[in-house]
């Protein structure tokens, strides 16, 4: 029997296709009478329907996602099966463009951990940038580019070790359960935080350090790191990423399906529409197989065949 992969679309709006009511009514009709005699039946006797909706295979992929999740996706799925067009209609899958925020719960508990974020977390890189700074002076006058550049690595790793770490520790749970791939998990989120914790200090740290070499006088470093590096613009900033932060992306989760259909032997990608669930399992009413044309841009998906399908 020829595997399959299966991409549902788990909705039932089926107004939205824009066939006429009797036309949908005649089709719900045969199929609901057809797993109703399959529900009536003796089991031992009588078989499963053989497509039943798998998010996860036994060797732990990914053979499914839920469209229903992102709301623009399953919009603009329900357009395309419901428009009379020429040729075949497209999808085109793009980073970002169908993403799932995080919820309303969970940015309240951030707000929270960014907002217990004390001055003690930013005086402790203070020191240590200053510290390390003229500690090694005297080492920069071989190389002060180098040198430079080893102070603003200081930087971002004082700011990972005293401000981030700490932040992520207590975000790791919730983020974590609604954060699908690597991409998006709270681990990448670490070096995007540092990068904007310190950046508006890493502006004019190569200037000011440039002058500190030269003069010796370090009032102006003292007076940027403290300037430049205040609280209330750290949590800011950390609550604004926060703000635009996605819990999920549809494109990574239909490319990781399209790289195991491709991995696999005999896989094709399927459109689910519509579910009933009986016994722990749960089987599609209608179905259509995608193809999937690959760019640098991202996906484009093509229905080849016009007319569902009952999933018989």
């Amino acid at each position: 029997m020829k595997r399959e992969l299966h991409l549902q679309n788990l909705v039932y709006g089926v107004a939205a296709l824009n066939i006429a009511g009797e036309t949908i009514k005649e089709i719900s009709i045969k199929v609901s009478q057809y797993f109703l005699d399959f529900l009536e039946s003796d089991f031992k006797r009588q078989q499963a329907p053989r497509r039943r909706i798998i998010l996860q295979n036994e060797s732990g992929f990914r053979s499914a996602t839920r469209v229903a999740v992102y709301p623009g996706l399953q919009h603009n799925l329900w357009q395309i099966m419901g428009k009379r067009s020429e040729g075949d209609p497209t999808l085109k899958f793009a980073p970002r463009i169908y993403a799932r925020p995080i919820t309303n719960t969970l940015r309240v508990i951030i707000k929270e951990q960014v907002q217990a974020l004390t001055d003690d977390n930013l005086l402790s890189v203070r020191a240590a940038v200053f510290a390390d700074a003229e500690a090694s002076r005297g080492l920069a006058v071989e190389n002060p580019e180098e040198w430079v550049d080893r102070i603003r690595l200081k930087l971002a790793d004082e700011i990972r070790q005293h401000v981030v770490a700490p932040l992520l520790a207590l975000l790791d749970g919730p983020l974590s359960q609604q954060s699908y791939s690597v991409h998006d998990s709270i681990y990448s989120a670490e070096t995007e935080l540092i990068e904007i914790v310190a950046a508006r200090l890493d502006v004019i740290l190569p200037e000011v350090l440039s002058r500190f070499l030269a003069t010796g006088e370090n009032g102006e470093l003292i007076e940027l790191l403290e300037s430049h590096l205040a609280l209330d613009d750290v949590r800011a900033e950390v609550l604004s990423y926060f703000e635009n932060f996605m819990a999920a992306d549809a494109f990574l989760e239909f490319r990781d399906l399209d790289t195991y259909a491709m991995t696999g032997e005999g896989l094709q990608l399927y459109l689910y529409i519509g579910q009933l669930k009986y016994g722990g399992h749960a089987y599609p009413l209608f179905y259509v197989p995608i193809e999937v044309t690959r760019g640098d841009g991202g996906y484009r998906s093509r229905r080849p065949c016009r007319r569902l399908r009952a999933a018989h």
